[in-house]
């Protein structure tokens, strides 16, 4: 392997994890947002009830 294909390869495996780690932080956030969403509902329903 050339020095030119390591480069590629190596750009290649850090965009894939880049991406790959927005990815999952995006989705930490969203499922947090939904936790929480969830249990302001659940108290707003015991306060009515």
């Amino acid at each position: 392997m050339d020095l030119l294909t390591q480069l590629l390869l190596g750009m290649g495996a850090f965009s894939l994890i880049v991406v790959v780690g927005s990815f999952v932080g995006i989705m930490m956030v969203v499922i947090e947002d939904t936790i929480e969403e969830q249990q302001q509902a659940r108290e707003r329903n015991k306060r009515r009830g």
